[in-house]
């Protein structure tokens, strides 16, 4: 038995050291992440989204970038200025939002991924509550470049209440 492990110790630390070609770029050696169908939307990505008060036209746009995480997690990120917005959304006041944290699932059977995703709002440099953005049925191509689908958001008040909901589509394409 003994003999057994020290004749396999230089080949694993060979495998270990052998240079990263394009099919060794998703092992774990280089990545962390294992090379499982799961994990291909593992990476960081440049996403817009066109949505709106569901039942009517996506009008507004929204620039993000979204980093998944192998295991499951994301944040996020967007282009809305620190500064904030006048009016968002129809609530008045200064509307300032936070970054983005969530989740995400893979579904082996259909080949889709669920998102959720959480960030706050401020309104006048006050906690105002915040958003929830749930998406099913995302479709990441068989190149593994570009990832889409709906999106669905509701906005709460920071007692909990529901204030409104939104809805539209997201593509985004890998960095």
């Amino acid at each position: 038995m003994q003999m057994f492990r020290f004749a396999l110790a230089p080949l694993v630390l060979a495998t270990c050291l052998l240079p990263a070609t394009p099919a060794a770029a998703s092992d774990p050696f280089s990545t962390g992440s294992l090379p499982v169908p799961a994990n291909r939307i593992v990476g960081l990505w440049s996403a817009v989204v066109e949505v709106g008060p569901c039942n009517g036209a996506p009008g507004n746009r929204i620039l993000a970038t979204i980093n998944y995480h192998s295991g499951g997690t994301l944040s996020e990120t967007n282009a809305m200025p620190i500064s904030g917005i006048p009016n968002m959304q129809g609530v008045p006041g200064n509307n300032q939002r936070g970054p983005g944290m969530g989740t995400w699932k893979f579904n082996p059977r259909l080949g889709k991924y669920t998102l959720d995703i959480r960030f706050n709002w401020y309104v006048n440099g006050v906690y105002h509550g915040y958003q929830a953005i749930h998406r099913e049925d995302v479709l990441l191509s068989a190149d593994g470049k570009t990832l889409a689908g709906p999106v669905h958001a509701t906005r709460y008040f920071a007692d909990g209440s529901k204030y409104a909901d939104f809805c539209g589509y997201e593509t985004a394409t890998r960095l």
